[in-house]
C-alpha cells in the first residue's frame, strides 16, 4: 500500500517519537497526516492537530477563544506521546522538567512537551533525516550561545564609540 517510501516514513516517526508508539498509532498518524508538506510551518500543524487555541480579538478586545479544526487523534496520540515521553530520560523530558523549574504549571509544561513532540515529527519526516535526541538541545544551546556573543559585540562596539 505504501511502498518503500511509506516504510521509510513510518520507521522515520517511529524513530522520532522515542516513546515507542504502537505500529497502529503509527500507521495511523501517517494516515491521517499523509504528507508533511502540506503544512506551511509547524503552527499550522498545531492547529490541525489541535493542540492550540486561537484568541479572538479586535482593537485590543478579547472575544473569547476559538477551537480550531483538526483531528481529535493527533491531539491523543500527541499528548500520549508527551505523558510517555516525560517518564523516560531524552530530550523532552529535560524540557519538561526545565519548565517545572521554571516555575510553569505541570500542565502547560505537558502541552509544550506535546507540541514540541508534533514539531519534531512534522520536522524530521519534511527533512527525511533521522531523529537526535541531543541535536534539539545543541541547537538552543547554539542559539543562545550566538544570541549572547551578538549582544556583548554590540556593547562592545558601544563603549568603543564612546
Amino acid at each position: 500500500m505504501f511502498g518503500t517510501q511509506g516504510v521509510i516514513e513510518v520507521s522515520v516517526i517511529v524513530e522520532v517519537v522515542i516513546v515507542r508508539l504502537l505500529t497502529t498509532t503509527t500507521l495511523l498518524l501517517v494516515g491521517i497526516i499523509v504528507n508533511p508538506h502540506r503544512f506551511a510551518d509547524k503552527y499550522r500543524f498545531f492547529s490541525y492537530a489541535m493542540l492550540v487555541k486561537h484568541k479572538q480579538m479586535s482593537d485590543g478586545r478579547s472575544y473569547g477563544q476559538k477551537r480550531s479544526y483538526g483531528k481529535t487523534q493527533l491531539k491523543e496520540i500527541f499528548r500520549g506521546a508527551a505523558l510517555s515521553a516525560i517518564r523516560s530520560n531524552n530530550a523532552f523530558a529535560r524540557k519538561y522538567q526545565g519548565m517545572l523549574a521554571a516555575g510553569h504549571q505541570e500542565k502547560a509544561a505537558r502541552k509544550a512537551v506535546a507540541r514540541t513532540i508534533a514539531a519534531t515529527v512534522l520536522g524530521v519526516w519534511k527533512s527525511n533525516k533521522m531523529y537526535d535526541d541531543n541535536c534539539w538541545e545543541g541547537q538552543q544551546r547554539h542559539t543562545a550561545n550566538c544570541t549572547r556573543a551578538k549582544a556583548q559585540a554590540s556593547r562592545a562596539n558601544v563603549s568603543d564609540r564612546c
